[in-house]
């Protein structure tokens, strides 16, 4: 077994930069924009949705219950008419395949400081660059939030320092996105799972156990599709029994068929059913009963509808909503269990890239988090989460290539011809970590990321 970190440098959207000024990438604009924000008054107001955001928040829910309402309850001869099955897009990200160029494995683990160090040695070498140059200029790096602390942590060990090469100043971090959905999802899933030890207890593991899914409590990280999986299914199931209940509908079971309905009493279902479940008035009233089961499906309705959102946002490739969702989380980290880090990290990140840094950095960062590697519109992928699939396939070259499969030959052979086994996959601007990445800019209008 051996720790190796791998990657690739990634040509930016030219669209991003054309019309920029190409100053506001510079890192004389990033150490002042650092240096303002000093001065920057935060408050929790900032990270509160605002009436426009929660109107959209509303809207995205009541496409939820509407997708769940024509995929297994009713049909209609007029669909234009009900409500939409998708929210409206805030911030779209252009739909193309990112231009990669892939580099060698690197032989060195991300899991600590000393690793972080010799990958950045590793990079300079591999790309010509004169560790002058290379720290002259701002890097942009994001990664699993370990990669994020063990950087911070390596240029706490070398401050104060006047030397540019061993400051690590010109380097700024940023949280992966599927790492942010995979790690805030698996702690609200956890919160709403329950004791499936216990017959009276009905947390989210009965459900499964209804559907005939295994209700284990999920404690290993080694399988976040089938967590998101398995929340969405527990979110959609009760969405249908919200929705028959609504109806007057027996909830035993699923009518053989769709029910004809016309939009018009579509729309009214789905609006009594938002009201009903997911109004404000109605929670307050559920937390006076005496029993806590109602208020506790509500809270769980509302926690899964984030993460079922931020899912399909990313997958939409629309970083507005996905914005959105972050700041609602920042709120919801304060309070869930195994989330201390991320309730540090996430607001502060949000504000760097939606308040503090320069505007059009601030736009080109935000529209490289999502790639989509097909180039099709509806397929984007968190760049983190494409660059753990390429992984997979080199720990599988590596492990079924024969025993004795030395790491030189993996590095110098396999590394860089991963992306021929499907030609029509490309890749974003990161290197593959074990546990993460870091994306580095080296050039005001390229990336690179370990």
């Amino acid at each position: 077994m051996f720790h190796g970190t791998w990657g690739y440098v990634h040509t930016l959207d030219p669209s991003l930069i054309l019309e920029a000024n190409p100053e506001e990438f510079s890192m004389n604009q990033f150490q002042k924009a650092i240096k303002d924000s000093v001065n920057l008054k935060i408050s929790p107001t900032m990270f509160l949705p605002t009436f426009e955001e929660e109107s959209h928040f509303c809207n995205a829910i009541k496409s939820q219950i509407a997708q769940v309402m024509m995929s297994y309850i009713a049909t209609t001869d007029n669909p234009k008419s009900s409500i939409p099955l998708e929210p409206p897009s805030i911030d779209q990200i252009r739909a193309q395949k990112p231009d990669i160029e892939m580099f060698e494995l690197m032989l060195a683990s991300d899991n600590c400081a000393e690793g972080i160090g010799k990958i950045l040695t590793d990079i300079i070498k591999q790309t010509n660059l004169t560790p002058d140059k290379f720290f002259s200029e701002l890097k942009i790096m994001d990664g699993d939030l370990g990669t994020l602390q063990n950087m911070e942590c390596l240029r706490g060990q070398r401050k104060p320092s006047g030397h540019k090469e061993d400051s690590l100043g010109n380097i700024f971090m940023l949280l992966g996105a599927s790492h942010t959905l995979w790690n805030i999802a698996q702690a609200i899933y956890l919160k709403n799972f329950g004791n499936n030890k216990t017959q009276d207890d009905l947390g989210a593991w009965r459900t499964l156990q209804a559907l005939g899914l295994p209700s284990e409590k999920p404690a290993a990280k080694n399988d976040f599709t089938l967590m998101l999986t398995s929340i969405q299914k527990i979110h959609e199931v009760t969405l249908i029994h919200c929705l028959l209940l609504v109806m007057g509908i027996p909830r035993t079971s699923l009518p053989n068929e769709k029910i004809k309905l016309k939009a018009k009493s579509i729309n009214h279902v789905i609006n009594l059913c938002y009201d009903r479940f997911f109004g404000c008035t109605q929670l307050k009233k559920a937390e006076t009963f005496n029993s806590p089961k109602l208020f506790n499906l509500m809270t769980r309705l509302r926690d899964f509808a984030t993460i079922v959102k931020a899912d399909r946002s990313m997958k939409a490739g629309d970083i507005g909503r996905l914005l959105n969702i972050w700041r609602r989380w920042s709120v919801m980290a304060q309070g869930i269990t195994g989330l201390t880090h991320y309730a540090i990290h996430l607001p502060r990140m949000i504000i760097l890239i939606t308040k503090v840094l320069p505007p059009a950095l601030r736009h080109a960062i935000q529209h490289s988090l999502l790639i989509t590697p097909s180039g099709r519109p509806n397929h984007f992928v968190a760049k983190d989460f494409f660059l753990e699939t390429e992984n997979y396939w080199l720990k599988y070259f590596f492990n079924n290539n024969g025993v004795g499969t030395s790491a030189k030959r993996l590095r110098d052979v396999f590394s860089s011809n991963v992306p021929l086994k499907a030609p029509h996959h490309t890749s974003s601007n990161q290197f593959i970590l074990a546990d993460g990445y870091i994306k580095v800019n080296w050039r005001w209008d390229r990336f690179f990321a370990i």
